[in-house]
C-alpha cells in the first residue's frame, strides 16, 4: 500500500488555514493533509513526521531535516510565502501549491494532472 506524503496546514488566520486544508486535497490528491492548531505544531510535527508545514511563523526548534517549512504571513497590506525557494509577496494560490509541490521529496508538479487551479485573466 502506497503511503502519501503529509502536508500540515497551520496558519493563521484560522480562515486561511480552514480553507487551504479543505481545498488542498482535492487540488493535490496524492497528499494527505491535516488541519493543526499552530499552538500544538511543535508537538504534532515530531509525533507525525510530515513532508510539509504551511505556517505563519518559524518553529522554535529544528525538526527532522525532511519536513520543509513554507512560512506563510498575511499582513495588514502584504502577504509573503517564504519557502527554500525564497520568498514571494501576495502569493496566490498556484504559488502555494507549487512551493508544497517542490517541498515534497520525491513528487514533481507532473505528479499531478488536472489538479492546478486555473485563474481566469
Amino acid at each position: 500500500m502506497e503511503s502519501f506524503p503529509l502536508v500540515l496546514v497551520a496558519n493563521e488566520p484560522g480562515s486561511y488555514r480552514s480553507l487551504l486544508a479543505a481545498e488542498l486535497p482535492f487540488l493535490r490528491p496524492n497528499l494527505r493533509v491535516m488541519e493543526v492548531n499552530p499552538a500544538d505544531l511543535d508537538e504534532t510535527v515530531s509525533a507525525l513526521r510530515p513532508s510539509v508545514v504551511v505556517c505563519s511563523q518559524a518553529v522554535a526548534h529544528v525538526h527532522d531535516a525532511e519536513t520543509s517549512f513554507l512560512v506563510l504571513q498575511t499582513g495588514k497590506i502584504d502577504s509573503t510565502l517564504e519557502s527554500q525557494d525564497g520568498i514571494i509577496v501576495n502569493p496566490r494560490l498556484a504559488d502555494i501549491l507549487g512551493a508544497i509541490d517542490r517541498a515534497v521529496p520525491g513528487r514533481t508538479p507532473d505528479s499531478y494532472p488536472l489538479c492546478t487551479p486555473h485563474v481566469a485573466v
